[in-house]
């Protein structure tokens, strides 16, 4: 009896051991996954790129028809000291005014593309980075002779890998 009692021990504890050798492969999996999406892969880089990419255009889905009525308030997408700014929620009031809550502000700040929510005071309302390794951040507006514009958006990694995307915008969307 006390030959099987040991043995039972013995499972429990291999058990164990091989429960304790899989959270620390699986941890290890992990963390160099993540390791090679902030350092350098390249496949990583260009899919966070495409979803920077599509995080814009979701942004410039929103469509606010009262926003860009709203008299000397119009625009919703700018450039200011090479940041891209979009307007990007509001909120209906009971007497149904529009009054903006935020704006989203991209910027490049050390190789790392930030997102900073901002009041209408442009009081800073909170932070996230998106994206590191990149050596430019690009927005820029071509008038077009229907006086739209089209903008184009480039990331560029350190490398030089570039990922862009374009957009067709109307003329009160842009300050």
């Amino acid at each position: 009896m006390k030959q099987h009692a040991m043995t039972l021990v013995e499972v429990l504890l291999a058990l164990a051991l091989l429960s304790a050798l899989t959270v620390a492969s699986v941890s290890w999996t992990t963390s160099t996954v993540r390791a090679s999406a902030v350092h350098g892969s390249r496949a990583s880089w260009e899919a966070g790129a495409a979803h920077i990419l599509d995080l814009i255009d979701n942004m410039l889905l929103v469509e606010d028809h009262r926003l860009r009525r709203n008299g000397h308030d119009r625009w919703r997408i700018a450039t200011e000291n090479g940041d891209l700014l979009l307007r990007t929620r509001t909120v209906v009031v009971a007497n149904g005014r529009t009054e903006v809550c935020s704006t989203a502000r991209l910027s490049l700040r050390d190789r790392v593309l930030t997102i900073e929510y901002l009041d209408e005071a442009n009081a800073v309302l909170s932070v996230r980075p998106l994206l590191g390794e990149l050596g430019s951040f690009a927005t820029e507006f071509e008038e077009l002779e229907t006086r739209e514009y089209v903008m184009t958006v480039r990331l560029t990694h350190e490398n030089g890998r570039v990922v862009s995307r374009a957009w067709r915008l109307g003329r009160e969307d842009v300050r």
